[in-house]
């Protein structure tokens, strides 16, 4: 009896498999970090300044503003994913003790670094506040359903981050030498 036993848990399911039979459970969790493809900034000015090549990224509310624009690659995650969770992760540069009314906004429609021009057509998506002490430390947002929906279709042109504090914030950009802008994905598949 006890060999029936073996033959039934070990070999079925690999005689099963053989024929196409067996289905291998597709329910892992997976963890991916991605830097931008592309991050800069862009101003408000009717001539707008762009800076995609800079080693800072700034979030500026005095006029003109300033707005980062982050772009990540999200097509390696298989489409079906949930996402659990979905972090942006800076490392500020230069912030004031306390920063309240930050957004992060989807981006709408494409754009090319050398022709961005402001505005631009965004949906507001998420409000953030900075604590104070973030200088020299990481920022995280969450932006899970910004992520979820490019996984379920929606054209991915990025996000754009903005400040209404009378203020100005300045991250590492993916051109400096070490703590580059990260989105921390968590996903079931």
């Amino acid at each position: 009896m006890t060999r029936w036993k073996l033959i039934l848990v070990f070999f079925v399911p690999l005689l099963l498999s053989g024929c196409g039979l067996f289905i291998a459970p597709r329910n892992e969790i997976e963890e991916v970090e991605l830097p931008p493809v592309l991050d800069g900034w862009i101003d408000d000015m009717a001539s707008p300044v762009r800076d995609f090549t800079g080693t800072t990224l700034q979030m500026v509310s005095m006029a003109p503003s300033q707005y980062i624009l982050l772009l990540f690659d999200v097509s390696d995650i298989p489409v079906g994913a949930q996402i659990l969770s979905a972090r942006l992760s800076l490392f500020c540069v230069t912030a004031p003790p306390a920063v309240e009314e930050n957004e992060l906004v989807r981006i709408k429609e494409p754009w090319d670094p050398d022709t961005v021009t402001f505005p631009l057509d965004v949906i507001y998506e998420n409000e953030f506040d900075m604590e104070g002490g973030n200088q020299g430390r990481r920022l995280e947002v969450e932006m899970g359903k910004i992520v979820q929906s490019w996984v379920n279709g929606v054209p991915n042109h990025g996000i754009a981050l903005e400040t209404m504090s009378p203020t100005t914030i300045e991250f590492q950009s993916t051109e400096a030498e070490d703590q580059p802008p990260l989105l921390q994905i968590r996903y079931y598949f």
